[in-house]
């Protein structure tokens, strides 16, 4: 990681600098840090001096009445002359000169004929081929190569020959003589003596010096003021020439389309620029006549009768340009700002070509432009509003639907499709679609020191240090930063602006580095902050911080605007070329719009980029299953539990004859059966789910909301919550059913009839059936939308809401948008929908399109497995009817136990009694079966419901785990249940093996036992359930019944 506050020092310099510095001020209390024409200098107030920053030397500065400064001392370790910065002679006007070696621009020259020392302003000695200042500075920016052009002056400089007569004059300006005989069309050519001389030199005279007023420019025929040269014309501008700007002077001929090489122009209004014909950029109507404009009058103004060409606009805090120069493949400003919002869906009008009237572009145009009042194309096009329908007052292509658009406060229109797409339209879109991310600096400032994070005053939970640094680089007259931040490298994603600077700028961030970057002295605007010398001996910038004193903590963006720290990193664009974003550890560019979101925001369940890519991509793309283990586990619990319950309910259904003899075994028959219906519902559900993340593969995390709201999704929902509390209800009234009627003999030997059949299939659906369905149900009623809603998806083409936008994210938008008309109070959804309609101009996709209205995520869309939402926090509105659910879920595993627990106590205790070694074996049969059934649905539950306890009360988030339990941990019992509550499959199972085995050869016994155990499943369905009657027949005594009772209990399906 590169650090800029080590830049070209080692530490231990850096140091030494410091202390060097804080000594040398102390010992001279009266030389402080003073701004002098804009450079910051070491002023003594006692001797009326100034003092050198590396050394105790003292220099008096003084000017004479021509352009030369002159000093007593030069300081010894400034091989750049820092000292001349800030003492420019009022007469010294030279501009240009402002190069990486001259750092102000100025050399500093021991002449013996002229001065010691002093200020060299003059074009005297510059690249004369001979070493005239100290150092030789003066021939160190030189590049004229082997053949110069050595100019016609007394100066003697010398330039490259393809320089010559190219309209620049880079000669000595006063005389030009790179552009004498050139046979411009622009300026004069005359003679001009030299001050206090005899000597006259050819110049040539730019158009803005000639019929100035002055009559000084050539001498002494004063050609350039004759009234042969100052014909006078009807025409008038202001002066753009520096003595007489903004005073009204005569336009001639020959001062027509002149292009300056300097600031300076004739007329700053533009006006020379007019009925020109080379550099043509525009052809437009002044005064109701036509008139060309060179690229020179655009942006001034007031030029053409329909303005076209002043529609300029301020891209950057330094970079005005014409908007038919923006979005047209071509880079006007640095960073590419003014192309760096077009490449955004919407903001083009389809496929029409346009001949931009500035400039002549051919290509699309964008949509902003279009019926604006202003022609922006050849032809008038763009303003035809015969080509074009109309939608809320703006244009739109021929046959395009009217969409409904945004209200604006100006009485415009933004349409939905367009908002929110980089490209301001009016201040309201500008209002509600401004960044929604929430980020914190953590810093602090107390007692002169910066606290940041974890060590912000009164966390005492993590070791910091105290250190004392200076960015981007150190500087003299400033003062170091002290800064309080941990001692061990931290996440740095959950810091913006100056708190991230610090850290990532002093190893304090893990796998982030240092968007700093060096300061010189032409990394901000002129002008725009004060200059000092940095301690490597480079001129840099400071800020004023008040009261005398300075910060060298400024960020240098690409297009010469510098920021404070604050406003690095922070997820805004301020400098308006994207530079203080980049580099930053702690963002996510979103491509769509250029949005940038907090990094912490990636991968965190929710869209905050319009197109998602923020969670569907390589790191975290969220799709039906997380994992190839969940989908393999879906397919195999879900097949396996179609397939075991289905073959359970025939075998069932298929002995329901030989029941009717016996109503116990036909009750407990049809509870099985009604346990196997539900099972079967939670397998299909594995099944269907499986199959649709087949269907859709990987581009499910694209299309995961149309999913969530998705018909399909809440049918899945009903089916697992209606399965599975089907299976549980059934398997409590089973359970109660079984502990209570086992000593009840007459309820045992009595026939079924019809309307004992009747009655048992209402008490099944009053007290299984219908509160199973109510449950599964009740969340889809759209009268209750307001207490299961989890929210509205608008669509991906909606930019103002991504993802699911929920109540909080509503009334956010709406207190953008109504401002203090609006309290945002708790809203219904009906109330929700209709403040968000009253926002738009309804269009077609009002009445045709869901888009518009958006689509509710309902109660089962909270998850890509479309389950019962039993992860709740007390924020949500269902978290009563999920956590009621839960408790009663918790009830009847309770009730389930006890049941089961009580026959296994009855058992114990007859058996005790009176019982034969038959029932010995069965009573041990029954107790393993009765410890599978608790333990099963203990392990299926209590897990759960501690997990949905200790989400509720935030104590951790176990939405991790909630896959896990929709696929394996709650449907396992689905499977296991057929094996459970009937011995059918269990013995099916055991002949195949046996069988399978046999076949081997690896028992020789088990072809016999497979055949034994065929002939005893074939006994037991034709005498399995007759058995209980007779064995109830032949007992004497309450004891033998309930034993007996007890061994064909346990031969049942229990």
């Amino acid at each position: 990681m590169q650090h800029y506050v080590q830049l070209d020092v080692t530490v231990a310099t850096l140091l030494f600098f410091n202390i060097f510095y804080t000594i040398l001020s102390e010992s001279t209390p009266d030389c402080r840090p003073t701004v002098v024409n804009n450079f910051l200098l070491l002023w003594c107030n006692h001797s009326n001096s100034y003092r050198c920053w590396t050394s105790n030397t003292t220099y008096n500065v003084t000017t004479d009445g021509d352009h030369f400064v002159r000093y007593s001392q030069i300081c010894g370790e400034d091989p750049h002359f820092y000292q001349a910065c800030g003492h420019l002679n009022s007469n010294s006007k030279h501009p240009g000169i402002f190069t990486d070696t001259l750092l102000c621009g100025y050399y500093i020259c021991n002449h013996s004929n002229q001065y010691e020392s002093g200020v060299k302003i003059s074009w005297t000695f510059e690249c004369n081929g001979r070493e005239d200042c100290t150092g030789g500075l003066d021939e160190q920016m030189c590049n004229y190569g082997p053949d110069p052009f050595i100019c016609p002056d007394l100066t003697e400089k010398r330039i490259s020959r393809d320089k010559v007569c190219d309209g620049v004059r880079d000669c000595h300006p006063l005389f030009a003589g790179d552009e004498v005989g050139c046979n411009h069309t622009h300026g004069l050519e005359c003679n001009k003596q030299l001050p206090n001389s005899n000597i006259t030199l050819e110049t040539w005279q730019a158009p803005y010096l000639i019929c100035d007023g002055f009559q000084d420019n050539c001498r002494p025929g004063r050609e350039d003021e004759s009234p042969e040269t100052c014909v006078a014309t009807n025409e008038t501008c202001v002066s753009g020439y520096s003595a007489k700007r903004g005073e009204t002077r005569q336009l001639y001929d020959f001062q027509r389309c002149y292009r300056p090489d300097l600031p300076w122009r004739v007329c700053e209004d533009g006006q020379d620029q007019l009925n020109c014909t080379d550099n043509v950029v525009l052809t437009c109507n002044r005064g109701g006549y036509p008139t060309t404009v060179t690229d020179l009058g655009i942006c001034l103004g007031g030029l053409c009768d329909d303005g076209i060409d002043g529609v300029c606009r301020q891209i950057s805090r330094q970079c005005v340009v014409h908007k038919h120069y923006t979005c047209d493949g071509k880079v006007a400003c640095d960073g590419g700002a003014d192309e760096s919002r077009c490449g955004v869906d919407g903001s083009f009008v389809g496929n029409y070509s346009c001949t931009r009237r500035v400039g002549g572009f051919v290509g699309r145009m964008p949509r902003r432009w279009l019926c604006d009042g202003q022609v922006d194309c050849e032809g008038g096009g763009d303003e035809d509003r015969s080509l074009w329908d109309m939608c809320h007052g703006n244009c739109v292509e021929m046959g395009t639907k009217c969409n409904s658009s945004l209200k604006c406060d100006d009485g415009t229109f933004v349409r939905s499709v367009d908002l929110c797409s980089g490209i301001d339209k009016c201040e309201t879109e500008r209002r509600v679609c401004r960044g929604k991310a929430i980020v914190s600096q953590k810093v602090v400032r107390l007692d002169g020191k910066v606290y940041i994070g974890p060590c912000l005053p009164g966390l005492t939970i993590t070791i910091c240090d105290t250190i004392k640094v200076s960015l981007p680089q150190a500087a003299y007259g400033t003062s170091p930063t002290t800064l309080v931040l941990p001692r061990s490298p931290v996440d740095c994603r959950h810091y913006f602006g100056e708190a991230y600077v610090y850290l990532a700028c002093n190893d304090r961030c893990l796998n982030a580095t240092c968007p700093l970057k060096p300061l010189t002295f032409k990394s901000c605007l002129p002008n725009s902050y004060i200059f000092t010398l940095s301690f490597n001996h480079s001129l840099t910038m400071v800020k004023s911080l008040g009261k005398g004193e300075f910060s060298p903590e400024l960020f240098p963006c690409d297009n010469k605007v510098c920021l404070p720290l604050d406003l690095v990193c922070n997820l805004v664009d301020d400098c308006g070329d994207g530079s203080d974003e980049r580099g930053c550890g702690n963002q996510f560019n979103c491509s769509d719009a250029n949005e940038l979101i907090p990094l912490s925001s990636v991968c965190d369940g929710r869209w905050d980029c319009s197109t998602g890519e923020d969670e569907c991509n390589s790191m975290c793309s969220k799709q039906i299953f997380e994992n190839v283990f969940l989908e393999t586990c879906a397919w195999l619990i879900g097949i396996t539990a179609v397939m075991f319950n289905m073959a359970v309910i025939v075998h069932v259904l298929y002995s329901f004859h030989d029941k009717r003899k016996n109503r116990i075994s036909f009750s407990i028959a049809v509870l099985v059966i009604v346990v196997s219906i539900g099972d079967f519902l939670v397998g299909l559900y594995l099944v269907t789910l499986a199959t649709s993340k087949r269907i859709h593969g990987d581009d499910h995390c694209v299309i995961q909301y149309v999913w969530l709201h998705s018909a399909l999704c809440d049918i899945l929902g009903v089916l697992s919550t209606m399965g599975s509390q089907l299976s549980l209800f059934a398997m409590v009234f089973l359970g109660v059913f079984r502990a209570c009627v086992i000593k009840t003999v007459q309820f045992a030997n009595r026939y079924v009839t019809t309307n004992y059949i009747i009655g048992l299939l209402i008490l099944v659906v009053i007290f299984i059936v219908t509160p199973a369905l109510g449950i599964a149900v009740i969340p889809l009623a759209p009268s209750l939308e307001d207490y299961f809603s989890n929210g509205i998806y608008y669509g991906a083409s909606n930019r103002l809401f991504n993802g699911v936008a929920g109540e909080k994210e509503h009334r956010e938008v709406f207190r953008r948008f109504y401002g203090r008309f609006y309290t945002p109070d708790d809203l219904s959804w009906k109330e929700i929908k209709q403040l968000y309609k009253d926002m738009f101009a309804l269009g077609d996709d009002y009445y045709n399109s869901s888009d518009f209205h958006g689509n509710r995520i309902g109660f089962y869309g909270n998850s890509a497995v479309c389950m019962f939402k039993y992860f709740v926090t007390p924020q949500d509105s269902q978290w009563g009817f999920s956590i009621s659910i839960l408790i009663l879920n918790l009830v009847c595993f309770f009730i389930i136990a006890s049941s089961y627990l009580s026959i296994y106590l009855i058992n114990k205790r007859t058996l005790t009694r009176q019982a034969s070694a038959r029932a010995q074996r069965i009573n041990m049969v029954l107790q393993k079966k009765i410890q599978v059934i608790i333990l099963t649905d203990f392990f299926c539950w209590i897990p759960f419901i501690v997990c949905c306890v200790v989400h509720f009360l935030s104590l951790a988030d176990m939405t991790v785990t909630y896959s896990y339990f929709s696929v394996i941990a709650l449907p396992i019992n689905s499977v296991l249940n057929p094996l459970i509550y009937d011995s059918f499959l269990v013995a099916k199972m055991q002949s195949m093996v046996a069988r399978l085995r046999g076949r081997l050869g690896l028992v020789a016994e088990d072809s016999r036992r497979a055949s034994v155990v065929t002939l005893e499943m074939e006994t037991r369905r034709k005498s399995n359930y007759s058995h209980v009657g007779e064995m109830m027949r032949s007992t004497v005594t309450l004891a033998t019944t309930i034993a007996t009772g007890t061994e064909t209990f346990a031969e049942e399906e229990i």
